[in-house]
């Protein structure tokens, strides 16, 4: 099913919206998922639904958030400011409502919980939805978020501008080097430099050693990420189709400015989950050490900025914090990133991102579920890497993940195999 719902002129706050279910027995859990969208959104996730649905038992549900285009493609919000709140959140949160509403005409019932997916922008949509609208989700998978969606796209747009000269022979590493390099930070435990301003303020993490693997698609002399279009046309209004001409000192200033006015209410990095967490409320944020696109740092920093504001209380019963080595931007790179996630695809396709075991030690969206109806926290997760990444040829290796700050500790045995190892924090 799909529908238009106009808002106001020149916006569309739903405008797309996929709505696809089965008629619930008395076996179903009677659930609604939400799945997000990745960078400047522009369209419903119809992939991302069909797994929910079929395997899960879901009524699946996914905005445009309020227009039409692609991931890169900002050109949504010039003169438009009623597009860019849209974007921002409303979008998620009215077609929310609106799903619910569906449903509950449909089957006759109100849905017993409400559980929302979803990994870059999508986890940052996650993240927004427990803060604004701590009522719409009862659950939250919260994958590689784009929270801090100024400074993130800031970051973005410091990295093109290092890249910018790439048309000169030398001035960027080849790709063909990149694994040598990955191999060469990995042996001398390499600690890159965090973006900082000119005054020494932090302003952004940078990515981690390991994250190499994936710098073909961003340290590439090609610019990525939403970050030209986002200052172009939400922190300067410009009211035509411009390329972004900018020095680092400017750039300074345009995120200074984005940090005051908050274009569209984009920014989702408000500590309090208060209201979230007293309705029930679980969130489950993961974040890959070796994403070349958000860095893993971006989700600890929020993580830690969460805890500071509840004066480093026991939050584990509510918030957990998987960092997961080797797996790139939500999924792929050298890890096991096959683990019930955001994006995965029928065993035909590949099976990309299914657990190995249908049950809640191997399956992120169970343990969720686990979590939210049963009150059972994830005390760990196991992901597979599948032999040439297809879930028909079996797995490759197993890895432990472990909520942080605890992580994967070797035991001794096979260390291909995720019992090899157990939770704790280093001494």
């Amino acid at each position: 099913m799909a529908t238009n719902v106009k808002k106001v002129e020149r916006s569309f706050c739903i405008r797309k919206y996929g709505l696809m279910g089965t008629k619930v027995d008395e076996a179903d859990s009677g659930c609604k998922l939400k799945i997000g969208n990745g960078g400047d959104a522009g369209g419903v996730n119809y992939a991302d639904m069909a797994i929910p649905l079929a395997k899960y038992g879901f009524v699946v549900a996914s905005t445009n958030t309020g227009h039409d285009g692609t991931h890169g493609d900002g050109t949504f919000a010039i003169s438009n400011p009623e597009s860019q709140i849209d974007f921002g959140h409303r979008a998620v949160h009215l077609s929310t409502v609106f799903a619910k509403t569906i449903a509950k005409s449909y089957y006759g019932k109100p849905s017993t919980y409400n559980y929302w997916i979803g990994c870059s922008s999508g986890g940052k949509q996650g993240l927004k939805s427990a803060q604004a609208y701590p009522a719409d989700f009862d659950g939250v998978i919260a994958g590689a978020p784009a929270q801090w969606w100024p400074h993130l796209n800031g970051f973005t747009t410091h990295v093109n501008m290092l890249n910018a000269k790439a048309t000169t022979p030398g001035a960027t590493i080849p790709t063909s080097f990149f694994t040598a390099l990955n191999q060469e930070v990995v042996a001398q435990c390499a600690i890159y430099t965090n973006w900082t301003s000119s005054n020494g303020e932090f302003l952004f993490p940078t990515f981690e050693p390991g994250s190499e693997f994936g710098w073909p698609n961003t340290v590439n002399g090609v610019p990525y990420g939403p970050g030209p279009d986002y200052f172009l046309y939400q922190v300067y209004n410009k009211t035509s189709v411009q390329k972004l001409q900018i020095n680092e000192a400017e750039l300074q200033r345009l995120v200074a400015i984005a940090d005051v006015t908050n274009p569209g209410q984009s920014r989702a990095i408000d500590p309090n989950l208060n209201p979230f967490f007293k309705r029930g409320g679980k969130l489950l944020q993961y974040h890959g050490f070796a994403d070349p696109l958000i860095p893993s740092g971006s989700s600890l920093w929020y993580y830690e900025h969460v805890r500071s504001y509840f004066k480093n209380a026991d939050l584990s019963d509510r918030y957990r914090l998987f960092m997961i080595p080797g797996v790139a931007h939500c999924s792929g790179g050298p890890g096991a990133d096959a683990f019930g996630r955001p994006g995965q695809r029928s065993v035909s396709l590949g099976g990309a991102g299914q657990s190995l075991s249908f049950t809640p030690q191997y399956d992120m969206i169970l343990a969720t579920i686990n979590w939210v109806e049963k009150g059972v926290a994830p005390k760990s997760l196991i992901g597979t890497k599948y032999k040439n990444n297809n879930i028909r040829e079996g797995a490759k290796f197993t890895r432990l993940f472990c909520p942080y700050p605890q992580e994967a500790i070797y035991r001794g045995g096979n260390v291909n195999v995720a019992s090899s190892y157990s939770c704790g924090v280093r001494a």
